[in-house]
């Protein structure tokens, strides 16, 4: 018995200048689409700057999948691709009225072939991805730092959020190396101990964290 394709638009278009939201979405993308593996989607990355790869999209999407119901395809930086390429997945996305293939882009901005984009207008979805902001990333810190009963001075938040430039990923990657750190301390309480010399504290330890955000 044929597993019935899921109800999922024909194509999708992220559009953010901030490269770490792109590859966040992605990810949320990835494991959304890896969840519904069961129902028959088959999932490959794809990049779009390089030439090869290119190639590799036009060869998956053309021949028969013998397990799969319905391919999806992620093209990061859809802009890079040549405008044959685009004008290419822009009319399978028009002709396709099955929707076999979902066709999922990512791109800086919507300097990208008209075509593409009057395509994916129609049958699909364009979504603006708004930046994290240092509100954001503080107030996610102050949230999982509360759970996990560490304390924070501002300085000592402040200056962690400025050191990940806005990158949420590294924010939970330096936060669960200090975390780690001071686990075992009575009293978990990170403070700026010298914001020049970027030093970190936690109760009797003392942490460092240079601009790069490595923790040594």
């Amino acid at each position: 018995m044929k597993k019935s394709k899921t109800a999922l638009k024909k194509a999708y278009l992220y559009i953010s200048k901030n490269e770490h939201s792109l590859k966040e979405k992605t990810g949320e993308i990835k494991e959304y689409l890896g969840r519904k593996a069961g129902s028959g989607i088959e999932l490959k990355v794809f990049d779009s700057s390089d030439r090869q790869s290119l190639e590799d999209v036009e060869a998956f999407v053309s021949s028969p999948s013998l397990f799969s119901e319905q391919k999806a395809v992620i093209l990061e930086h859809i802009e890079k691709a040549p405008a044959g390429f685009q004008k290419m997945a822009a009319e399978r996305i028009s002709r396709d009225s099955g929707a076999d293939t979902i066709f999922i882009f990512t791109a800086p901005g919507e300097k990208i072939n008209k075509a593409l984009m009057d395509a994916v207008r129609e049958h699909g979805v364009i979504r603006s991805i708004k930046p994290p902001s240092s509100a954001d990333l503080l107030k996610w810190l102050e949230k999982k730092a509360k759970e996990d009963r560490i304390a924070f001075t501002g300085d000592a938040a402040h200056l962690l959020v400025e050191n990940v430039s806005l990158d949420i990923n590294l924010l939970k990657n330096e936060y669960r190396k200090l975390s780690d750190y001071i686990c075992s301390e009575k009293e978990k309480t990170i403070i700026s101990k010298c914001q020049k010399e970027n030093s970190w504290t936690g109760s009797t330890r003392s942490v460092r964290i240079s601009r790069s955000t490595t923790v040594s």
